[in-house]
């Protein structure tokens, strides 16, 4: 992971790779930098899309070389509705002591891209359900190398049954 701080802008989580590809002691003619950038506003979008283009260029002047960047925003940012947010807790917290432990808000995420394109379409919110593993110390996300699912906590996913009832009645 690659934490970068701009100016105004929290850390951004960055997962990256660094391609240079060939035999270690050779200077490489060619380095590919891969990553996904995950932000929260379309400010802040545009505020990273600014500094990458400048540190590109800065790295271009301090080094004599040139440098090809592509960089593309190619997802909106997660929006949660508030409102419909507010329902789904409503909804979920009928399932507390039933099949769920506890509800609780977590930090800030990136989310899902696709529903991110939803969300732009119509109000709605996305949730996680726990599936941690019971002898995990850590928990890691779906697209983690170190993910494992506890099959026994997929009751959970009643909660998404739970919120579409309760909307829909």
């Amino acid at each position: 992971m690659f934490f970068v701080r701009f100016y105004n802008v929290l850390y951004i989580d960055t997962k990256l790779t660094f391609d240079g590809k060939g035999s270690f002691n050779v200077i490489k003619d060619y380095f590919e930098l891969e990553g996904d950038v995950p932000y929260m506003t379309t400010e802040t979008q545009a505020l990273i899309d600014k500094e990458i283009h400048r540190i590109v260029r800065g790295i271009e002047e301090t080094f004599s070389l040139q440098a090809t960047l592509t960089y593309a925003a190619d997802y909106p940012p997660f929006y949660k509705h508030p409102e419909v947010t507010a329902n789904v807790v409503r909804y979920l917290e009928q399932g507390v002591g039933d099949y769920l432990t506890a509800i609780h808000e977590g930090d800030m995420l990136a989310g899902s891209e696709d529903f991110a394109y939803y969300l732009e379409k119509i109000s709605g919110c996305f949730f996680y359900i726990g599936c941690k593993s019971k002898n995990a110390q850590e928990v890691y996300f779906n697209h983690h190398p170190k993910f494992d699912i506890e099959e026994d906590g997929l009751v959970a996913a009643k909660s998404v049954a739970e919120v579409v009832c309760g909307y829909y009645g």
